[in-house]
């Protein structure tokens, strides 16, 4: 995962489902937009310990709506 091209497509491949998660948990876009966006950063610092991003970047949104 740690290339580029790699990065673009768990990005395009992910997102969208990903805001559309986060904002029927917490009913605010601008807010789900900010969290998955926050996951995605923690994702691309996190790239070499992480094996399955897709569970990875569900498990730290679901965890992000629950601090809020």
């Amino acid at each position: 995962m740690a290339d580029q091209t790699s990065w673009e497509a768990i990005y395009a491949s992910h997102r969208l489902e990903l805001l559309r998660y986060v904002h029927r948990l917490t009913r605010d876009v601008h807010l789900a937009e900010d969290i998955v966006q926050d996951a995605f950063l923690r994702l691309w610092r996190e790239t070499r310990t992480v094996d399955s991003p897709r569970s990875w970047l569900y498990r730290v949104c679901t965890n992000m709506v629950r601090d809020q």
